[in-house]
Formats: C-alpha cells, sequence, structure tokens
C-alpha cells in the first residue's frame, strides 16, 4: 500500500492519469471528479484546469462525475482512469493506492449509483 497526501486550492487540480487501486479520502474541502470506464482510460500531461477550460477533456461524454465532500470515501479501479478538480477553498485529503482487494471484493460491495 502506497499513501499520498493532497491539498490544494480552489481551481487546484490532478491532470488524468491512472494507477492501482486506490481509495481517496477528503478530509477538508470539496472536490469535482471525473472518472472514465476502463475501455476510454488515458493518461494527459495537460494540466486538467487546461482541459476543462479549453473543452479539451477526451472522451467526455464517458466521464462519470461526481461531488466529493468530507468524509466521502472515492474508490477508483485499477488503470480507470480519473482527474480531480478542487472546487472548496482549501481541499486536504489522502489516497491509499493498493496493489491487490480481496477475492471478495466486488461480491461485498454494492452500488449506491
Amino acid at each position: 500500500k502506497t499513501t499520498f497526501f493532497a491539498m490544494g486550492g480552489k481551481f487546484s487540480a490532478a491532470p488524468v492519469h491512472y494507477h492501482q487501486h486506490a481509495m481517496s479520502h477528503l478530509i477538508l474541502g470539496k472536490k469535482k471528479w471525473f472518472i472514465w470506464p476502463l475501455r476510454y482510460s488515458y493518461f494527459s500531461n495537460m494540466p486538467f484546469v487546461e482541459e476543462v477550460n479549453s473543452n479539451q477533456i477526451r472522451y467526455k461524454k464517458y466521464a462519470r462525475k461526481c461531488i466529493q465532500n468530507p468524509g466521502d470515501i472515492i474508490y477508483v479501479p485499477h488503470r480507470s482512469s480519473h482527474a480531480t478538480l478542487n472546487i472548496g477553498n482549501v481541499n486536504l485529503g489522502w489516497s491509499d493506492e493498493i496493489s491487490y482487494l480481496p477475492r471478495n471484493f466486488y461480491s461485498t460491495t454494492t452500488n449506491t449509483g
């Protein structure tokens, strides 16, 4: 397991990227998430704010969007592209990147959306 801490001001962002399974926790602020299904995964070096402002988000219609509030945990599947945009004035959180999940993880997780 690898843990990353993140802090940023309003409109700071993480570019489109992917990695191992991850659980993202938010302590303070508010984040807008964009998560793509595996078949539309891509990696971008362009700052995400620029992609949003120039309307150059690839596969935009396939991106699933949600807002993360303090106390929410977002699960991001292995190799699923995602990007975040901080929309709170001050945003603080951490992500745990994990290289494996228990065999029964998907069967015990419920879909709330």
